[in-house]
């Protein structure tokens, strides 16, 4: 029997899958991305969509799928959905001009935890990315958003707090070393929706500390800034780009805070009722914010209840202010109505993957914040002084 003949275009795509052997590999041909081999038979499935076969006619038959490289992210949603990572494979040359194989790379490794495309996220939430270590005395935990530039690092003295901090943020993806096993098996057993990725320890080492200002680095502990050095290994591997949005890191403190624990937010229903709908919850009953930030930030505050007092008189004044004010408080809502989601517009700007529509609604948000801006001119509230100096002047 006569060996099966490779084709150079084949042993190209065996030599990139050889390194992402852990993805479902999507490799650009044309018009389309197409998965071969173990890939085809996991993502017809999974994408309910034909199996059919390159090279039929002879031995060396491979089975392949493909689907739309315009349409992509509805199923690589889907995979994602299914516990598995996407490789996106694409053309880094014109095969109109060519020479011998089109000359081909793997631009980005999507994962739950680094998904951007905006039709796969929910604009009133994060998608948050978040890594756990183990520590002598402590727990580090670290969270990232790269669709907002969110990136904060905590440590946490019990299990328990730790657990119930999980169940505050509900990362869509943790990253746990494979030296942390129990760890996660306890994890595991309390969120089970969380995607979980196990990492090498040598993830866990302290890159991290260049983002850290001195005086944080050393408020932070090891722990925290192990658990951050872990995304931004995570994402440096798989998302690079991503480390161009990521603000500087921010350590904080649960215990600055009301302590809220799973079944407290279960039994108040903050943000989802008893069956997990967030329809009839607390924050779907107050939530009335006409901006995809103000949205988030909203279920944050509740998920984050201040304990200090002056903090807590500063927004109960602002409110007052606001509440007494009628006009100015519609003239607001108009101007904030025509803000789209800036923090993940901008964020694709930086990345790189933004694209026309999307510079066009960066234009007409900092139009509309200029107004924003002027509009807050008349208040005098402590809080919102602070927002509105904040605030560039754009108009």
């Amino acid at each position: 029997m006569e060996p099966v003949k490779v084709t150079p275009m084949m042993q190209q795509y065996l030599q990139i899958k050889e390194r992402y052997r852990d993805a479902i590999l999507f490799f650009r041909l044309g018009d389309f991305y197409e998965m071969f081999f173990e890939d085809a038979h996991t993502a017809a499935k999974i994408l309910d969509i034909a199996l059919t076969s390159r090279n039929k006619s002879d031995d060396g038959s491979v089975p392949l799928c493909g689907v739309p490289y315009h349409s992509a992210e509805p199923y690589i949603q889907k995979l994602l959905d299914a516990g598995h990572k996407v490789a996106v494979c694409e053309q880094m040359e014109d095969p109109a001009t060519a020479k011998g194989v089109v000359k081909r790379e793997v631009v980005r490794v999507i994962t739950p935890g680094t998904v951007t495309a905006a039709e796969a996220l929910d604009a009133r939430g994060n998608n948050f990315l978040a890594a756990v270590c183990k520590g002598r005395d402590t727990f580090g935990l670290a969270v990232s958003d790269i669709t907002t530039g969110e990136f904060r690092c905590t440590e946490l003295a019990e299990e328990a707090a730790l657990l119930d901090e999980i169940g505050r943020i509900q990362p869509s993806e943790l990253l746990y070393s494979d030296g942390d096993a129990r760890l996660r098996d306890r994890l595991y057993k309390e969120h089970p929706t969380i995607h979980f990725t196990v990492v090498s320890i040598e993830t866990f080492s302290n890159a991290a500390e260049s983002r850290l200002a001195e005086d944080l680095a050393a408020q932070a502990g090891a722990d925290a800034v192990r658990a951050a050095s872990a995304i931004l290994h995570y994402l440096e591997k798989n998302a690079v780009d991503s480390l161009k949005v990521l603000r500087e890191l921010e350590l904080y403190r649960a215990s600055h805070y009301l302590v809220l624990d799973d079944g407290t937010r279960i039994s108040l229903e903050l943000t989802s009722d008893y069956r997990g709908d967030r329809k009839g919850s607390l924050l779907f009953i107050l939530d009335r914010t006409v901006t995809p930030m103000g949205a988030r930030r909203l279920r944050q505050w509740l998920l984050y209840p201040l304990t200090d007092e002056t903090a807590i008189r500063a927004r109960h004044e602002a409110v007052q202010e606001l509440v007494a004010s009628y006009a100015l408080r519609q003239e607001l809502k108009l101007s904030l109505v025509r803000i789209q989601d800036l923090e993940r517009l901008a964020g694709r700007a930086v990345s790189g993957s933004a694209l026309p529509k999307d510079l066009v609604a960066i234009k007409e948000t900092l139009l509309a914040v200029g107004e924003t801006r002027s509009v807050l001119g008349a208040l005098q509230a402590t809080l919102l002084v602070r927002v509105r100096d904040g605030l560039a002047e754009l108009t």
